[in-house]
């Protein structure tokens, strides 16, 4: 029996950076998303998966085929694949008739750890079926039966908008008015990051940090430092603008607290 591990098409599509479309799971009458491709597991099916995936058009979707599934009874079964806007039936596939029951393929090859999801995208990602939804569960699978599951919850606790982030670029002109005006010999440019800190019993950010990067591997941001007053205007007005308004999308993913790397960019003109 093969072992079908979670990192199921990992190396074939890594390289790709594109999000997958899932493969679609029916449980209990509700829709989910399967976050992983079972049938990569199966040997059997490695011949057509192969001459299935020859004839990609999407790269949303490098496989060029999409399962579609069943848990009855905790048990994982094939209904029917489309490719191609073909729909194949588990019970036609020959490959597969040895899984057949009632119809469908038992995918007793299935031994693993994978998630299903259902709601709406909290955070996005283009790794290999890493986008978070409000809803999900991991699952751990022997020989297509599930033995244990975890629930998450996941949210986005702040926003952050078209409007926030015009407004924000237009605070930060102000602020490069400003310091030309106090600073005259400040340089054209300043770069900072923006890190949310500390958290309220709702999950609200009650502070902000400002850093003030030498460089990164895109651009020199800071090599000729800054003067101390200068970081000081700085972190007072930026923190400040910040955490009022809320600038920066705030999310929370896998019972914990997370936030990208966020950059304000200070152009200070001449």
């Amino acid at each position: 029996m093969l072992l079908a591990l979670i990192a199921w098409a990992t190396l074939i599509h890594s390289a790709s950076a594109t999000a997958q479309d899932p493969e679609v799971l029916m449980w209990n009458g509700q829709k989910y998303n399967l976050m992983a491709e079972p049938l990569l597991g199966c040997e059997e099916m490695d011949s057509l998966l192969g001459e299935w995936g020859s004839e990609w058009e999407a790269t949303s979707s490098w496989r060029n085929y999409r399962g579609y599934w069943e848990i009855v009874d905790s048990v994982l079964y094939l209904n029917y694949v489309k490719v191609n806007g073909d729909t194949i039936y588990a019970r036609d596939i020959p490959v597969l008739k040895p899984y057949c029951t009632n119809g469908m393929a038992k995918a007793t090859w299935v031994t693993s750890s994978f998630k299903i999801t259902s709601g709406k995208i909290v955070y996005p990602d283009t790794g290999f079926y890493t986008t978070s939804y409000e809803h999900e569960d991991q699952v751990e699978m022997k020989d297509g039966v599930i033995v244990s599951m975890k629930h998450t919850e996941n949210k986005r606790l702040i926003y952050s908008t078209w409007e926030k982030r015009e407004a924000f670029e237009s605070f930060l002109e102000d602020l490069g008015r400003e310091l030309r005006r106090r600073f005259p010999k400040v340089r054209n440019y300043i770069g900072a990051e923006v890190w949310y800190r500390d958290y309220d019993s709702t999950m609200m950010p009650t502070s902000v940090e400002i850093v003030f990067p030498k460089k990164t591997r895109n651009r020199d941001y800071n090599r000729r430092g800054l003067s101390r007053n200068v970081k000081n205007v700085v972190r007072e007005k930026l923190a400040k603008y910040v955490l009022e308004h809320k600038v920066f999308d705030l999310y929370y993913v896998k019972g914990q607290i997370w936030q990208g790397q966020y950059m304000a960019h200070i152009n200070i003109p001449k």
